[in-house]
């Protein structure tokens, strides 16, 4: 019993030992991989998860909300909580908390702010990740894999089984959403010398954004954010006009066959 205890004491433990994880070592390389094939099998058994094991869905975002709750719980009674890293303005926080509400609460706006937020930050996040300053084993390491491996999967449930509305109209209520969120970020960066979205400095090549002046990478970070959400868009659009194009191949040589057997009757 005291052996657990002490383990529990040292996995939430407040005082960072100032290391980060080996970027695309063994343990990271491991953990995309586990993140992508498991979206690599959302999309191919999405049709026996749409009929048979929708519960799924639930399961993923109950991992998303016990993510957040623990994380915020352990910011707050362990004294490490700051306004500067721990409010849930980046994106990929805004796009749990959008899953989270979405699913439990059957919004499809909601859940669509998510998935596009959520393709980008979870996939960005692994593959560059930035993770508070402790040596494994920590919390932060178990939440921020957890939560970004999460992210991801729940984007491509409800994109993939779910079959969420996609359209050009939507698209432009997310894009709406996320210039006027990024707006509000970069004022209260301003107030409290923060770096949510990172809109103050890149979480890489920090030297050379700090040879442009600020006006001009702010600009340079919000425009890369909206070309790459126009391309998630794109994606989700060219993939859903294949998979219809496949039903109607289906349904004529569904037809050809109907029309054969008929004429082999007569």
């Amino acid at each position: 019993m005291g052996s657990i205890l002490n383990f529990l004491i040292y996995f939430f433990r407040a005082t960072p030992e100032g290391k980060d994880i080996v970027k695309y070592g063994n343990t990271h390389i491991i953990l995309m991989l586990i993140a992508f094939l498991g979206a690599i099998l959302i999309y191919c058994f999405r049709k026996s998860l749409k009929y048979k094991y929708k519960f799924i869905l639930k399961i993923f975002v109950v991992f998303l909300f016990l993510q957040q709750l623990v994380l915020y719980c352990w910011y707050v009674f362990s004294g490490a909580f700051s306004w500067k890293v721990s409010l849930p303005l980046y994106d990929c926080r805004v796009a749990i908390l959008c899953l989270i509400f979405g699913v439990f609460f059957n919004s499809d706006r909601l859940k669509r702010i998510g998935i596009y937020l959520g393709f980008i930050g979870s996939i960005i996040a692994l593959i560059t990740p930035e993770l508070d300053r402790f040596i494994f084993p920590h919390y932060t390491w178990f939440s921020f894999f957890v939560g970004h491996i999460m992210l991801l999967w729940v984007s491509c449930y409800i994109f993939f089984v779910e079959e969420i509305e996609i359209s050009f109209e939507k698209y432009k209520e997310v894009f709406i959403f996320t210039n006027l969120l990024h707006i509000i970020i970069l004022f209260v960066n301003r107030i409290i010398h923060a770096n949510y979205a990172y809109l103050t400095k890149p979480p890489i090549f920090e030297s050379v954004a700090q040879e442009i002046p600020h006006s001009l990478y702010v600009f340079i970070m919000l425009l890369n954010f909206n070309i790459i959400l126009f391309f998630v868009h794109f994606y989700f659009i060219g993939s859903r006009n294949k998979k219809f194009k496949i039903k109607k191949i289906n349904m004529k040589k569904f037809r050809i066959k109907k029309f054969n057997k008929k004429n082999l009757k007569k």
